[in-house]
């Protein structure tokens, strides 16, 4: 019996495998596919003896497989953390209900984000317990501590939930306060948008306990009885062709110049083209399946908005559900198209509040309700007319040539000694206040703080000496212009963020600190292969 056993023992130590199978590149490619490690033993044994390859060589083994993608996770989550350089950068968060990793209950996630000239940086997606101000505070500063950011996050970014946004409990003023500096607060527009939105849909279609509209419903459920060759555009309806009061052309070539753009999102390419086809571009129409109808997806609603009016001829409308979806579909092609559109560019910010406010209060004249709702809804976030935010202006293209002097002038001409401690987050008006608020220009929110935009982010101010006329010609201009084009003042990063925990959330590991160590190696590989064609996914 002994001497049987020797021979065994030695054959299996010589059919052990020595040629390394799961490198790096293996195991990270691995986890963004999603691969168990089951599977991957699967994959790994076929693909090796497709290529001809014997399996006996090759280290094909699972604890082999497990030790590796271990090792490697927390190389890159320390790497990264290393070789992590951020310059004046901005901090962007947003919290997502999911169920916990090793339980059925479910959590709030919190990805946090850190973006700045040279791109974004996911730093983490803890979970919270009561998703209090106080609890993101703290968990952002053990993040920003943990990353050694401290000394580099000069701005934030998040959604207008009071929970943020609160002068004594918000988790914005309680990061400052940990941080023992103030932050420039970057709203997200998009969010703020949406808010918009909401407000005017909601004045014609209240909400209700109900997760779905059911107007909506009912046009998803009919959809496949609609002959989509037979629609009518909006310019047949007189009266909206009135409300549109002459912009269709304007509207038109707008749209057309932003499909000439990369467009990261099929939603928002629709709204494009069903703003087209209602001002009778229609041209090769083909229209989408109407999608989800939860309450949450406001671009969604923009889409139904436009899709059922153009099919209210086969679509059984009642009166009042007719004459309301034109108002919202005049609001939706007139004002919040471009706004949308523009609403990622900084520069553009604060000259596109105050025209919107000025242009929608003018729009009383041809609907009543939805000036009065917009202008509620809007006056509370006018953030980028705040005395720091005000500065974007000067990189604003479509600013004219006398209001960027006057700014310039209102900025050297203020007295230091009348520079305030305490920063102004936001522009407050009151309703009552509306008819004096839109008399103002954009050099009448400049401040003794306004300079201090350009010490933030690392600007020289030197350009301010130099005649406005003559900026483009001007390198400490171009450089300024450059650091502020790149500045986020939208949350689809934080949102990035949100997406990457769902499609992870309960995958490969249920330890919650390898799936922050999971999150880095994803997050990286797809910045490094950011494409799924061969020329792009071989190493040069």
């Amino acid at each position: 019996m002994e001497e049987d056993s020797h021979p065994s023992c030695s054959t299996s130590i010589k059919n052990r495998g020595t040629k390394y199978v799961f490198t790096e590149r293996v195991v990270s490619a691995l986890d963004k596919c999603k691969i168990s490690d089951r599977s991957a033993m699967h994959i790994v044994t076929a693909v090796a003896e497709a290529l001809g390859h014997n399996t006996n060589e090759l280290i094909i083994n699972r604890t082999s497989l497990q030790r590796q993608r271990h090792l490697n996770r927390l190389k890159k989550s320390e790497n990264n953390k290393e070789n992590l350089k951020i310059h004046c950068g901005t901090l962007h968060w947003d919290g997502k209900l999911l169920p916990e990793i090793t339980g059925r209950e479910k959590v709030e996630r919190l990805p946090v984000v850190v973006t700045d000239r040279n791109g974004e940086h996911l730093i983490g997606a803890p979970k919270l317990y009561a998703a209090t101000g106080s609890e993101i505070a703290d968990t952002l500063y053990e993040l920003i501590f943990e990353w050694d950011l401290k000394d580099h996050i000069v701005a934030c970014c998040f959604d207008t939930t009071s929970t943020n946004t609160g002068v004594i409990k918000g988790a914005a003023t309680l990061l400052e306060k940990k941080l023992e500096r103030k932050l420039l607060y970057l709203p997200c527009r998009h969010h703020i948008y949406e808010i918009l939105l909401r407000g005017v849909f909601e004045c014609y279609f209240p909400v209700n306990t109900s997760k779905d509209v059911q107007l909506f419903r009912r046009f998803q459920e009919n959809w496949e009885n609609i002959d989509k060759n037979n629609f009518k555009d909006l310019l047949q309806n007189n009266e909206l062709n009135l409300r549109l009061n002459d912009n269709v052309d304007t509207i038109l070539n707008f749209c057309k110049e932003e499909m000439k753009k990369k467009i990261v999102r099929d939603d928002y390419r629709e709204l494009l083209e069903l703003t087209s086809i209602c001002l009778g571009a229609n041209n090769g129409v083909k229209f989408r399946v109407p999608g989800p109808t939860h309450h949450a997806r406001w671009m969604a609603k923009a889409l139904y908005c436009l899709k059922i009016y153009l099919f209210r001829e086969q679509f059984k409308l009642t009166e009042y559900e007719e004459n309301s979806l034109a108002s919202i579909c005049a609001f939706i092609i007139r004002f919040y198209v471009k706004l949308w559109f523009n609403c990622t560019n900084p520069s553009k910010a604060p000259l596109q509040d105050l025209s919107f406010i000025k242009e929608i209060h003018e729009y009383r004249n041809v609907n009543k309700i939805i000036s009065e709702i917009a202008i509620k809804k809007f006056c509370k976030h006018l953030w980028y007319l705040s005395e720091e935010c005000i500065a974007l202006t000067l990189f604003d293209d479509d600013v004219s040539y006398a209001m960027k002097q006057n700014i310039v002038e209102k900025i050297k001409n203020i007295d230091n000694c009348d520079k305030e401690t305490e920063n102004v987050k936001r522009v407050h008006v009151r309703s009552s206040e509306i008819n004096e608020f839109i008399r103002k220009e954009l050099h009448d929110f400049v401040t003794a703080n306004t300079i201090d935009f350009f010490g933030r982010f690392g600007i020289s101010p030197q350009f301010l000496q130099v005649d406005p006329l003559y900026w483009k010609d001007t390198e400490t201009y171009q450089k300024a212009k450059d650091i502020v084009i790149n500045i986020k003042v939208v949350n689809d990063t934080a949102e990035r963020g949100v997406k990457l925990m769902e499609e992870y959330n309960r995958i490969l590991t249920n330890d919650e600190q390898e799936k922050q160590y999971l999150l880095q190696v994803v997050t990286d590989y797809k910045k490094q292969f950011d494409s799924h064609n061969k020329s792009s996914l071989i190493r040069s």
